[in-house]
């Protein structure tokens, strides 16, 4: 069976984040390049989308930031022994340079978090969210 940084080392990059790493290469050969790569520049945003954004920036977010990421997760009262050998096992594939590189060529900065920080994470960009929702009045609507 193959090993997780096996398989990941075989995904190829989506579209998008290899035009974008020639974009850059041109970039740094001195070329102006207006980025067009990433995202969907000929589709408009949703109206609603377009407001609660105009409403976030009118409302005291102008610098509202957020940066996605991808985690590792285990069940709720998985053994902390369990936890611990996902956790050396990542590390291992962490440090392994075809690892890392497969990542990057995906578009991810992978990094080792300790698993006991998850939870604050979730905390603080819950609290984040449900701020900025308050704020802008963003609802469900049925």
């Amino acid at each position: 069976m193959m090993d997780f940084a096996e398989r990941v080392v075989k995904l190829v990059p989506e579209g998008a984040y290899s035009m974008l790493g020639k974009a850059q290469a041109l970039e740094a050969a001195g070329r102006e390049i207006i980025h067009l790569e990433i995202g969907q520049p000929d589709v408009p945003t949703f109206e609603n989308i377009a407001q609660a954004g105009i409403r976030a920036i009118e409302q005291g977010f102008p610098d509202f930031v957020w940066e996605p990421w991808s985690a590792l997760l285990a069940p709720a009262h998985t053994p902390p022994a369990a936890v611990a050998s996902l956790q050396s096992a990542m590390q291992q594939a962490l440090a392994a340079a075809d690892f890392r590189e497969g990542l990057a060529n995906l578009g991810f900065d992978p990094i080792d978090e300790d698993p006991k920080a998850f939870p604050a994470l979730l905390r603080e960009e819950t609290a984040m969210f449900r701020r900025l929702v308050g704020r802008i009045g963003l609802r469900i609507e049925r």
